[in-house]
């Protein structure tokens, strides 16, 4: 999240978040298969961004604001459900538990949380041109 997130918004390279990466000892202590996971997640958003943009902009009615990162947690769970060998369950939980935040209504704090069952199209029947 954190890296699509730095490349998006930041204007990090590859090559900067993937030598930070190695050097960084909570990367080091997972197990091989979840750095290949992540660095496949993140690939295939990066490879896939102008179509789930446009997939996002005909399912939300208001963008996310951008001080949050609810874009690239969206992102990452689109890119699950539609382009990994990820199972739809595995993949919107995860980006219910990434995307729990607290925000603002009128003058109080208010737990929330984005969720992918609005964009949930098993069918494809919303997606289809």
């Amino acid at each position: 999240l954190d890296w699509l997130f730095d490349i998006c918004r930041r204007h990090k390279s590859l090559d900067e978040l993937f030598s930070f990466a190695e050097k960084n000892p909570t990367w080091q202590k997972l197990e091989a298969r979840d750095r290949a996971f992540a660095r496949s997640l993140l690939m295939a958003s990066l490879r896939h961004k102008g179509e789930i943009d446009f997939i996002l902009s005909q399912l939300l009615k208001k963008a996310p604001q951008t001080k949050t990162k609810v874009n690239e947690i969206l992102c990452l769970g689109i890119t699950q459900l539609l382009y990994m060998d990820v199972s739809d369950h595995a993949a919107i939980d995860t980006s219910v538990r990434l995307a729990s935040f607290e925000i603002e209504v009128a003058g109080t704090r208010v737990a929330a949380e984005a969720s992918l069952k609005p964009m949930y199209d098993p069918t494809s029947e919303r997606t289809k041109a």
